[in-house]
């Protein structure tokens, strides 16, 4: 048998109660029996939602406006389009939220607030769900970031190409 370290041993625990996300996806099943996974803030995280994905029928990706970049703890509300009750409600714990939508057409609502000063943002979007379906929505919130030159892509026409002259064609 295989003792943990002490020293180890509080250092796991500090971390995973300090950063529960780094430990693992959050999986839960909400009040009206939709199964969901929420997380992808680490590589092992991205990599068990990966395996995992075929059994959701709805995939939510939320991130930045300008830079692209990942967001976590967005709110997020699953509600069926003719109304009633939200299916499912949850606080994303990192940028992918997967949920085990039964078929219908719902309503997804994300809000997101960038800094305490800000205001809050809301985005929505629709989708379907057929048997067997799966879905994917990407959500993006403006954080204030901002893409630098060095970020932009490269082509033709684009002044930040890096440095790459536009070549003539004929």
């Amino acid at each position: 048998m295989h003792l943990l370290n002490p020293a180890h041993a509080v250092v796991a625990l500090t971390v995973a109660v300090w950063f529960p996300s780094v430990m693992a996806v959050e999986r839960g099943v909400s009040p009206a029996g939709v199964a969901y996974a929420s997380g992808g803030v680490s590589h092992s995280e991205l990599q068990d939602l990966h395996a995992k994905r075929q059994d959701y029928s709805f995939w939510l990706t939320t991130a930045a406006l300008k830079s692209g970049a990942h967001l976590a703890d967005v709110a997020v509300r699953v509600t069926p389009l003719r109304g009633g009750d939200p299916v499912l409600e949850h606080t994303m714990t990192g940028p992918w939220l997967f949920a085990a939508l039964p078929p219908g057409r719902y309503q997804v609502e994300a809000s997101f607030r960038a800094d305490p000063g800000r205001a809050l943002q809301v985005r929505r979007g629709v989708t379907t769900v057929h048997p067997g379906d799966h879905h994917q929505m990407v959500l993006y919130f403006d954080t204030g970031d901002e893409v630098g030159a060095e970020n932009q892509p490269a082509l033709p026409g684009n002044p930040y190409n890096g440095g790459r002259k536009r070549q003539k064609l004929g």
